[in-house]
């Protein structure tokens, strides 16, 4: 008896409490980088969703830039963008992709690569993706490279950046666990 009282007490504290497991703060976390030396272009930008819509996109600077260049931008995604989010973050064949990709080649030496890392917040798991190509060796699948035009397409939508706005780098957003648009301004 005594034993099994301890089993379920034991089981009580370990469970997380409805407000620890209580709904996501936010729906997902993108980060894309885009780079092609050849040309001298491309893309590293952010964006965290909350589960309203809310937003917070990060563009940072071309590499040798200086951090204050970062742009940030904070919102609510027009619906039809929202939408199409949502379709990309739950499409079945997502959850079937497992785990991340090692690069095939030296990103030092490469003229191209793409890195998609996702962080979806699903009930009650995390889905936390990275894959990277370089030079084509690899290929990215299609459920994570349809995030990147979604990335540059929402940039051209979102207007100025919020001067109030706290630049934190995409890596400090991703490793904030909650999302509170009204926290991210200061």
């Amino acid at each position: 008896m005594r034993a099994c009282s301890l089993v379920l007490l034991l089981s009580l504290v370990a469970a997380p409490s409805a407000a620890q497991a209580g709904t996501p703060s936010f729906l997902a976390y993108v980060h894309v980088i885009q780079v092609d030396t050849s040309h001298g272009n491309g893309i590293d930008a952010c964006v965290i969703v909350g589960v309203d819509g809310q937003y917070r996109y990060e563009v940072s600077p071309p590499v040798g830039a200086p951090l204050s260049h970062t742009r940030v931008y904070v919102g609510k995604l027009p619906s039809e963008a929202f939408t199409r989010f949502k379709l990309l973050v739950h499409a079945k064949e997502l959850r079937g992709i497992a785990s991340s990709s090692q690069p095939r080649g030296s990103l030092l030496a490469a003229q191209k690569y793409e890195t998609v890392s996702l962080r979806i917040l699903r009930t009650g798991e995390t889905q936390e993706i990275v894959f990277t190509t370089v030079d084509s060796r690899n290929r990215m699948p299609t459920p994570l490279e349809a995030f990147i035009p979604w990335m540059k397409d929402i940039r051209k939508s979102l207007g100025k950046p919020d001067r109030r706005a706290e630049r934190r780098g995409c890596s400090a957003l991703d490793a904030t666990p909650d999302f509170t648009p009204e926290l991210q301004k200061r």
